[in-house]
């Protein structure tokens, strides 16, 4: 087990020399685990959509997106409460409405199909 740790840690610090070197079916496991789809030109990959947590890795705005984060938890007079334990985490709420029905309207419809 901890030999198997050991390579894992070793193979991500290059990750390219590592896709290079696995098998065909590895490396389809991976493509398949980090990516909805690509499309590939020629042999060149020109266009992606990275899977779940990963594409919040790759968006173009995550750098200010955490520089406002971050600005945000200095200018917080308890930055604790913004990752209480318990509830939300108050800095990835989603914001207003629209998103989701607010309480009333959810409560009526299930009202009306009672």
């Amino acid at each position: 087990m901890e030999d198997t740790l050991s390579e894992a840690i070793a193979r991500t610090s290059d990750c390219g020399r590592s896709y290079a070197e696995a098998a065909t079916g590895t490396r389809r496991q991976w493509n398949q685990s980090f990516f909805e789809w690509f499309e590939i030109t020629g042999s060149r990959v020109t266009t992606a959509q990275a899977r779940g947590p990963y594409g919040l890795l790759l968006e173009s705005n995550l750098v200010e997106r955490l520089e406002a984060d971050l600005e945000l938890i200095r200018e917080t007079e308890n930055p604790e409460a913004l990752y209480e334990r318990r509830g939300s985490n108050m800095l990835v709420l989603v914001g207003g409405t629209g998103f989701e029905p607010v309480t009333s309207s959810v409560s009526e419809m299930l009202d009306a199909t009672l």
